[in-house]
């Protein structure tokens, strides 16, 4: 809401919008875009940090657990951490290149 400015609301309302129909077609689209980037950048430090987001997603269990228990069993510790951190960096790449397409998508053409 605070990323539009107050006069395009007021100019939509006094075209004969309703306040929904401001929300929808004046508000949201502009907010939209502004929003892209910073909740790219949230989820991609989410993954970066943890495994929640492909735990929830996914529905796999937590990489870097997984790695641990195969480098228990096994005692292949370098190749164990090596693919959770191949997992991590898909995971990354995927984001990023989800928001990108978004930013693209989205971009204001001038």
């Amino acid at each position: 809401m605070f990323s539009v400015g107050k006069g395009q609301i007021e100019a939509s309302l006094s075209l004969g919008l309703t306040y929904r129909e401001t929300l929808r077609h004046v508000v949201l689209p502009q907010a939209f875009r502004t929003v892209i980037s910073p909740l790219g950048s949230l989820t991609i430090a989410m993954i970066k940090n943890s495994a929640i987001i492909g735990v929830s997603l996914l529905a796999l269990g937590d990489l870097l657990k997984q790695a641990r228990i195969v480098s228990s069993r096994t005692f292949q510790t370098d190749e164990a951490f090596f693919w959770a951190a191949v997992g991590y960096l898909l995971l990354t790449v995927a984001a990023t290149l989800l928001v990108r397409g978004l930013e693209r998508r989205f971009a204001i053409r001038r």
